[in-house]
């Protein structure tokens, strides 16, 4: 597309800083710019907080709030915060609303995806734990689980500013093929056999 993409990293937050970009071509020629950017506040204020109940069920949070007064969903006072599908619902928790903050939840045994994110804006995930996810692929390729069931997953092309921060993904329910285990499923299941495939803690697909 043309554009040069890199990433800066070990800044603060919420601190403005000058950066300048230097860029040459193979004949030579050198550009220079100076661009002032700042980063995101990890400051998010808190108008409305739902608590929630431990649940068997899919937690969805479709309140929204403002960039001024996030809505925050977090558990009822003397709750673990434990969301436990036991396999019943594809998801943990579904994120449909914008300016939300999902804080202090334990969410174990969803088929595929621990927080699944619609076309929202404006979302933290901060201090949750979340095991035991995911799904077998079908045979004859089921020694491994299926590719990009996650932790948090999203495949909408409109999310924007989603912070996650402080959480705990481990122990997803399957498991993935290294590079030397080509695996037998063949396309569109997977388009390449001995790329590994199967569970991951974050993917944003667009």
């Amino acid at each position: 597309t043309g554009e040069c993409r890199g990433s800066i990293v070990s800044l603060f937050a919420n601190t403005t800083y000058d950066v300048q970009l230097t860029m040459s071509d193979p004949d030579g020629a050198v550009t220079s710019s100076d661009v002032q950017v700042t980063t995101w506040s990890e400051s998010f204020p808190i108008g409305q907080t739902i608590y929630i109940d431990d649940r068997s069920t899919t937690l969805v949070a479709d309140q929204s709030g403002t960039s001024n007064a996030y809505t925050l969903y977090t558990p009822a006072p003397g709750q673990s915060g434990t969301i436990s599908i036991n396999n019943l619902y594809p998801h943990g928790i579904e994120v449909t609303g914008n300016y939300i903050v999902i804080r202090g939840f334990t969410i174990t045994g969803p088929q595929t995806h621990g927080i699944f994110l619609g076309n929202v804006h404006d979302v933290v995930i901060e201090e949750n734990e979340i095991a035991n996810w995911g799904t077998w692929s079908p045979p004859p390729d089921d020694e491994f689980g299926e590719r990009n069931n996650s932790a948090v997953y999203s495949e909408s092309g409109l999310l924007e500013r989603v912070t996650i921060q402080r959480n705990e993904f481990h122990h997803p329910r399957t498991d993935s093929n290294s590079w030397v285990e080509p695996r037998s499923c063949q396309p569109p299941i997977c388009d390449n056999p001995n790329h590994p495939h199967g569970p991951t803690g974050v993917f944003f697909k667009n």
